[in-house]
């Protein structure tokens, strides 16, 4: 299976998508380190931020993931690219915890609020639109805890493997 777990900063992204990785025996990818290690992107040091062209790392993430049988791949960026993955999973959350979660962070106002207008725009949900169909599309609220988010999870990527898996 082939996963890519993508979501507005601070939905929880990596906690669950180590959970979810560890479940079912993938192996993890993180869009930052992978960009690193493959020198996709450039380092701004005014920003302090390693800008990443998407459409580099689609292509490198994507020789990458052929590869390979079981991977999940995690990253804010990942909306922006069209993976050949089974299912394209976005992380949601309740602005007012996005923000509590941003704070605790250290995210400077100005970037707290970014984050808070992206999720409630639903800009990660347009950009999936537009590379995946819907059935390829999981949408589960992270609002919660990581044990009730990646349960949620765990169930919603079982039941649609179900069709696939079962032998009449």
């Amino acid at each position: 299976m082939k996963l890519l777990v993508t979501g507005t900063p601070g939905t929880g992204k990596t906690a669950v998508s180590m959970a979810i990785a560890k479940h079912f025996g993938l192996e993890l990818i993180n869009e930052k380190e992978f960009a690193q290690k493959n020198r996709v992107g450039k380092w701004n040091s005014k920003e302090k931020v390693l800008e990443i062209n998407p459409k580099v790392l689609e292509k490198k993430l994507n020789l990458a993931i052929l590869k390979k049988n079981g991977v999940l791949a995690e990253g804010h960026l990942l909306c922006e690219t069209k993976l050949n993955v089974d299912f394209a999973v976005l992380l949601h959350t309740d602005p007012a915890v996005l923000e509590k979660r941003l704070k605790k962070r250290g995210y400077i106002t100005l970037k707290v609020f970014d984050n808070i207008f992206s999720e409630q725009s639903g800009y990660c949900k347009k950009q999936l639109c537009k590379r995946y169909s819907g059935a390829k599309i999981i949408e589960i609220d992270s609002s919660k805890n990581l044990k009730e988010t990646a349960s949620k999870l765990i169930k919603e990527i079982k039941k649609r493997l179900a069709p696939f898996t079962s032998r009449t």
